[in-house]
């Protein structure tokens, strides 16, 4: 069989499996005379899938199948190199820009055309978990093991900084870091104009 004819059978075999469905529905699972003749033609048509052609056919599809998955695999694995490249260029020069800020001694730089770079400190707070576990471990587990919670429940331990009183000190097992970054800003895309959208049923 060729690749049409197989796809041509496999058409009406969905075909048939749906109309019979409809009709099913329609006669509230009666069996009826149309009813028996579908059933028929798809047992037919499973009997012709299942010939020595169109095992062979069928073989042949899924390979050709197959051989498209690795295909497409390779060029989203290759696009999505080439993302991770950009993106990297794209950070390599906004730390450019950052620099550049920083010596000329200005938070902010415009263009003409509505592009420009703003200087932002961001301040990140994480938690250092292993002075945590080192710290608190131990208690916590004693503590547990004096109540009924069985001895196979076990905890994680972390911290939020966002729950210290205000004001108050902030404990040695919080690492503070700020990081300058300059900020790009982009002027707004010009509109393209809306295309006319067509459906099947146009056609």
């Amino acid at each position: 069989m060729t690749p049409r004819e197989i796809n041509e059978i496999l058409r009406r075999l969905q075909e048939e499996k749906w109309r019979l469905q409809q009709e099913l529905e329609e006669n509230e699972g009666e069996v009826t005379e149309s009813v028996l003749t579908r059933e028929q033609a798809i047992a037919d048509l499973k009997k012709l899938l299942m010939s020595p052609e169109g095992v062979d056919s069928l073989g042949r599809l899924i390979r050709s199948n197959k051989d498209d998955i690795e295909t497409f695999k390779g060029e989203k694995k290759a696009v999505e190199t080439k993302i991770k490249k950009t993106e990297g260029y794209n950070d390599w020069l906004l730390e450019l820009v950052d620099e550049c800020l920083k010596e000329c001694e200005c938070d902010k730089a415009s263009g003409k055309l509505g592009y420009s770079f703003t200087q932002h400190t961001s301040v990140t707070t994480e938690v250092d978990k292993k002075m945590l576990k080192d710290m608190f471990y131990e208690k916590a587990m004693e503590a547990i093991r004096a109540t009924d919670i069985p001895r196979d429940v076990t905890i994680s331990l972390s911290a939020s900084v966002s729950l210290l009183p205000e004001g108050s000190e902030r404990p040695e097992w919080y690492n503070t870091t700020s990081v300058g970054r300059a900020t790009p800003r982009m002027p707004k895309k010009p509109k393209e104009p809306k295309k006319e959208e067509f459906t099947v049923s146009d056609f």
